[in-house]
């Protein structure tokens, strides 16, 4: 494959980029202390564990990362909040809280309608990307 741009052939596809260079992390650590104390305080001991993980990448694998779907997080959160008017059936928490679950149905409506309709358009493209290892240029180029 050549790039357009420079017509060098170190190009590769976005999917290989972004999977060889973004790596999933997970540590953990063993932490143990102890101590001691005067009058009558006695020894005392302890100990931890510590568990970290995130993802680590390389700066082309940021920047050859697929399209992102997008979070229904706001609309869960929103109606999840609109609960309250169970426990009180006021005329003000009815107000707030059908305003509360009417944003929440536009917000998850929205995701849904991109996830469904946009996302699988975009994720086609950056499935059909290439990068120019020289230059840096991103361009489309499908495989038959």
């Amino acid at each position: 494959m050549q790039c357009p741009k420079c017509n060098s052939e170190n190009t590769q596809r976005l999917e290989q980029i972004y999977e060889s260079g973004t790596q999933q992390i997970r540590t953990t650590s063993n932490t143990v202390g102890g101590g001691g104390g005067f009058g009558g305080g006695g020894a005392f001991g302890g100990g931890g564990v510590t568990t970290t993980s995130g993802i680590q990448q390389t700066g082309s694998a940021k920047k050859a990362a697929p399209p992102a779907k997008k979070s229904y997080a706001g609309a869960i959160i929103l109606a999840v909040i609109s609960v309250p008017v169970i426990f009180d059936p006021s005329a003000t928490y009815i107000v707030v809280s059908g305003g509360f679950m009417v944003l929440a149905y536009w917000l998850w409506k929205r995701a849904s309608d991109y996830n469904t309709n946009v996302w699988p358009g975009l994720k086609k493209i950056w499935l059909d990307s290439w990068m120019c290892n020289k230059c840096g240029n991103i361009y489309q180029h499908a495989l038959s």
